[in-house]
């Protein structure tokens, strides 16, 4: 019982606060090779991912830094949000893809995107594509010009075809991380259960006394 009171604990300290920034990340070992940007979505559209994380900056390997992907797990490329990671750690990147979202907090304007890629990637904008780099290529990045309207919904699919590989996201020459994130609210009732679970876990402990 003292685990289950530890888990309670935590998740009500998570709970304390009214609303939580992160960038949601999602992987696939797909131990297949994709030729296009529409094949890897798919795939990850139709199977179950390998492990998910969350992502604390879409800078991977960090600071511009490109490896092999057949000698990298996908632990060893996202650093330290490892720590965050649920799934198989010790999968290769060889062929795989992966999914970054999140809600981007942004005034109304133009704004100067760039996504590096090895290999390709699609970036949707509220539901919009409005970035990608359809099939396989050496790391480059591809640059654009966007108007938002406002705080947006960000969807980045990222695949990787075998070789070297590398991935980021920056908007205004900025690496996209939870900083620029909206934060998004906790439900109403999450404070209350998890207080519930305390009460749980205490009355348990009274009761092995």
């Amino acid at each position: 019982m003292k685990k289950t009171f530890a888990i309670a604990a935590a998740m009500f300290a998570l709970a304390g606060g009214a609303s939580a920034s992160t960038i949601d990340a999602t992987f696939w070992d797909a131990s297949r090779g994709f030729g296009t940007i529409d094949q890897a979505i798919s795939y990850a559209e139709t199977n179950e991912a390998t492990a998910t994380f969350t992502s604390t900056a879409v800078d991977y390997p960090n600071a511009g830094k490109v490896v092999r992907s057949g000698l990298t797990t996908i632990s060893d490329f996202i650093g330290a949000d490892v720590s965050s990671l649920v799934g198989d750690g010790s999968a290769t990147l060889g062929e795989s893809v992966f999914r970054f979202s999140g809600r981007l907090a942004l005034a109304p304007g133009t704004y100067n995107i760039s996504v590096g890629s090895d290999d390709g990637f699609r970036l949707f904008f509220g539901g919009t594509n409005v970035a990608e780099q359809v099939r396989p290529r050496a790391f480059r990045l591809t640059n654009r010009t966007v108007e938002v309207t406002g705080n947006t919904d960000f969807v980045l699919y990222y695949y990787e075809n075998y070789g070297r590989t590398g991935v980021e996201f920056r908007v205004d020459n900025d690496i996209v991380d939870t900083a620029d994130l909206v934060p998004v609210p906790l439900p109403a009732g999450l404070p209350m259960l998890l207080a519930g679970l305390l009460g749980l876990g205490y009355v348990a402990r009274r009761r092995k006394t």
